[in-house]
C-alpha cells in the first residue's frame, strides 16, 4: 500500500515505515468522508433555511391577496345577480365588504378629481391629486364606515346582540347595487342627459345614507326603542355628516376659484 502523507510504498500496518505517520485505512477514510459530508451539509443548511424563511412571508402575502380577491369576486357577482341576498351576509364577509367600500370610495374620488381637471373648471385652478383624490377617498370611506357604525349603535340601543363586523358586512353588501347606480349616473353624464344623471346620482347617495340603514334595521327583530325613531335618528346624523362633507368640498372649490381669480385680477 502507499502512504497518504509521503506517497511512498510501505508495509501494511498502522504507521508508515518511511515517514512514521499514521496510515489511513479504507474504513477510516470512509469515516472522514462521511464527517466531511455531514459538516458540509450542516454548513449549507442555515443558508437554505434562511432562504426559506425569506420566501415564506412573500408567499403567504401572495396567497392571502389571492384568497381575498377570489372571495370578493364571488361576493360581488352573487350580490350583483341578487342584491336582496345581502340580508344573509355574515361577519365572515367583513373583508369583502371593506373592499367594496374602498372601491366605491375610489370611484367617487376619481370622478371628483377628473371633474376638477376638466377644461371647464381647470381654467380657474389646478387640480391637486392629494386634495381632490386622496382626501375625498378617505372622507367617503370614513362616511361609509360611519353610517354603518351609526346603524350598529342604533341596533345596540335596542339590546340586540349583533357583531359589529356583521353590520359592516351587510352595509358593504347592500352598497353594491347603489355603486352600480352611481356608475350609471357617470355614463349618463358622458352622454349629456343631465336630468337622469342628477336623478341616478341622488338615488345612489340616498341609498348610502338612508336606504341601506333602513334595510339593515328592518331585518332584525328589535325591542326597546321603536325602529321608526331609530331610523329618524340615523337619517338625521347621516345627513348632517354628508352635509358637512359637501360643504367642505364646495368651500374648497369656491375658495380655490376665488383665490385664482384674485391672483388674475392683481396680474392685470
Amino acid at each position: 500500500m502507499f502512504c497518504q502523507h509521503c506517497q511512498q510504498e510501505t508495509e501494511v500496518g498502522k504507521f508508515c515505515t518511511n515517514c512514521g505517520k499514521e496510515l489511513q485505512t479504507s474504513e477510516s477514510a470512509a469515516t472522514v468522508n462521511t464527517v466531511v459530508e455531514e459538516s458540509t451539509s450542516e454548513t449549507t443548511k442555515p443558508a437554505n433555511t434562511e432562504e426559506v424563511v425569506q420566501q415564506q412571508p412573500s408567499n403567504d402575502f401572495a396567497e392571502q391577496v389571492k384568497k381575498i380577491s377570489s372571495n370578493f369576486g364571488d361576493f360581488f357577482l352573487k350580490l350583483v345577480k341578487k342584491p336582496s341576498d345581502a340580508k344573509n351576509v355574515s361577519a365572515n364577509d367583513f373583508v369583502s365588504s371593506l373592499v367594496m367600500m374602498g372601491l366605491f370610495s375610489i370611484l367617487i374620488a376619481l370622478t371628483f378629481y377628473l371633474s376638477i381637471k376638466s377644461n371647464e373648471i381647470a381654467m380657474f385652478f389646478e387640480a391637486s391629486f392629494v386634495n381632490h383624490f386622496i382626501l375625498p377617498f378617505i372622507i367617503y370611506f370614513a362616511l361609509f364606515v360611519g353610517v354603518a357604525s351609526i346603524t350598529f349603535v342604533a341596533i345596540k340601543l335596542t339590546g340586540k346582540n349583533v357583531p359589529y363586523q356583521e353590520i359592516l358586512a351587510k352595509y358593504g353588501a347592500y352598497l353594491i347595487p347603489f355603486s352600480l347606480v352611481f356608475v350609471l349616473s357617470l355614463l349618463l353624464s358622458f352622454v349629456g342627459i343631465i336630468s337622469l344623471t342628477v336623478i341616478t346620482g341622488l338615488i345612489s347617495m340616498l341609498g348610502v345614507l338612508v336606504i341601506i340603514p333602513t334595510l339593515i334595521i328592518t331585518q332584525y327583530s328589535l325591542t326597546g326603542f321603536d325602529r321608526i325613531y331609530l331610523l329618524i335618528a340615523i337619517y338625521f346624523v347621516s345627513l348632517i355628516i354628508f352635509g358637512l362633507i359637501m360643504r367642505t368640498f364646495l368651500e374648497s372649490i369656491i375658495g380655490n376659484i376665488l383665490g385664482n381669480l384674485g391672483n388674475l385680477g392683481s396680474f392685470f
